[in-house]
């Protein structure tokens, strides 16, 4: 049969479909797994910690936020171009060695950074509100996670979900059983500063795995063209980073310079719940970035758009059944202490929606390597989310910062709508569903307000969605069928 034949196209097309199915299943149930660790030790750490020491550590976290795309030059963002570019090369300047390259370059930078903040670190400590040990620590948290992304990015290129599950079962593992040693001996009377040496230490160790790995596999070599062109990529893609973390983060650190530190231990709360939506949709986007790229290389536009309605429409399901529990997740995860955390999860949700959609125009800034057109998108939307912050924190409180950040995403998903047009000359995915999608997760917000002390109704309307939603997946992908109940 000819290469080019229907049916030969079919079935490889069957199998790209297959092969994506599976490793989106893979990456997602994987990493429930994974996070279901994490939820259970929510409670754990809710009641180790006071609201303060939660607040302290958040805020560490929002800084690492930062720190890791500064010292890890965003170089991960550039991986699945690199791999269209050098993947068919000589052994000495292929994608293998591109990687091991890109992991010399960040250690540089780590040490620069270390170099830098410990010769000015008493103006940084004083600015940052950290002391000279944990400024340290954040500086080598931040480049272990900088590892790790490229690490992720790596193995999700090769649709190799059970590397990352691997790697990132230990991460979590050993930063709960650390965080909680620590935390109830060595620093029982400084608690945060337990939770974050748990963090770091199962970092830094995953990260030094990593590039031990990648050494093995190629040698770094060619760094001139490597860096240069990586460098090139992925710079523009530092600012992005940062104003990403402005508006997802850079909240709870206003929260805490102008109110204070157990207001943003309560606002922080409020984003564990988010972190449903966040695993979901990133476990996703591990494996349907790659598919898109592929996607895009065929100039598949009509198929892509297909597909992109069931991803809109399959998260914006999961993000209403999410809002419409949020309230009894909210007290089972914190207790009474963290129950106003409420009135900020539901707003913080709908902004993680929003998080998800940008995903879409993005795509198509990466592919076209537009990552100017990136940043600008970005800092645009997370200048936005300041003075928003600034301006109604003072008069609201810390709630107001939930809803400000509700508006700066929407505008974030909006400017890069525009910029992706304007580089791809159409949308590559369904305006009108993206619409009624939105339309819906804001309705069902607003009823779950309207009914937050009506358990039984909000049980009902959630029972209802969840059979749409399992009948929609079954009819389009039959994952229960193929992958649960094990049927052919």
């Amino acid at each position: 049969m000819p290469t080019g034949s229907p049916m030969t196209q079919s079935t490889a097309n069957q199998t790209s479909k297959n092969k994506l199915v599976k490793a989106s299943f893979g990456y997602t149930i994987g990493n429930y797994l994974l996070k279901g660790i994490a939820f259970i030790s929510v409670p754990i750490f809710a009641r180790l910690l006071s609201k303060e020491d939660f607040g302290i550590y958040n805020t560490f976290i929002a800084y690492e936020s930062i720190a890791f795309v500064i010292i890890g030059l965003a170089i991960h963002s550039s991986y699945k171009n690199a791999y269209l570019k050098y993947k068919d090369n000589p052994p000495n300047r292929n994608f293998r060695t591109y990687v091991s390259s890109s992991m010399v370059l960040i250690v540089l930078s780590f040490l620069g950074w270390v170099l830098i903040a410990n010769i000015f670190g008493s103006k940084l400590i004083e600015w940052l509100s950290l002391s000279r040990i944990e400024l340290n620590l954040l500086l080598i948290f931040s480049c272990s996670t900088a590892i790790i992304s490229c690490y992720n990015s790596d193995v999700g290129i090769y649709y190799d979900y059970k590397g990352f599950l691997k790697l990132s079962a230990f991460n979590a593992l050993a930063n709960i059983g650390f965080s909680i040693i620590l935390i109830c001996t060595v620093f029982d009377g400084m608690r945060y500063m337990g939770r974050i040496v748990g963090t770091v230490i199962p970092a830094a160790i995953a990260a030094l795995y990593v590039i031990l790995r990648n050494y093995q596999k190629a040698k770094p070599e060619n760094y001139k063209e490597f860096w240069k062109w990586g460098v090139g990529y992925s710079l523009p893609i530092v600012p992005h980073g940062i104003s990403q973390v402005l508006l997802s983060q850079f909240d709870r650190i206003m929260i805490m310079q102008m109110i204070g530190a157990a207001e943003a231990g309560v606002y922080s709360f409020a984003f564990t719940i988010n972190l449903i939506i966040f695993v979901t949709a990133n476990s996703l986007e591990t494996v349907w970035l790659q598919w898109f790229y592929e996607k895009m290389n065929k100039k598949d536009i009509d198929g892509m758009k297909k597909y992109n309605i069931y991803f809109v429409a399959g998260i914006a399901l999961f993000t209403c059944l999410l809002i419409l529990v949020a309230p009894e997740l909210i007290y089972i995860l914190g207790g009474e202490k963290y129950q106003d955390a409420i009135y900020c999860t539901i707003p913080v949700i709908i902004g993680g929606y929003f998080t998800f959609l940008y995903k879409l125009p993005a795509a198509v800034e990466y592919y076209h390597e537009k990552t100017s057109s990136i940043a600008i998108a970005t800092i645009m939307a997370a200048i936005v989310n300041v003075v928003l912050n600034l301006i109604f924190i003072p008069k609201y409180g810390y709630i107001a910062a939930a809803y400000t950040t509700v508006f700066a995403y929407m505008l974030y998903f909006l400017f890069h709508c525009i910029m992706s047009k304007k580089i791809q000359g159409k949308f590559i995915f369904s305006v009108s569903w993206i619409i009624f999608a939105v339309l819906a997760v804001a309705s069902v917000s607003l009823f779950t307000y309207q009914n937050i002390n009506n358990l039984i109704i909000r049980l009902a309307v959630a029972f209802t969605i969840f059979c749409i939603a399992i009948v929609y997946e079954e009819k389009n992908f039959c994952l229960i069928k193929k992958y649960i109940l094990k049927k052919k």
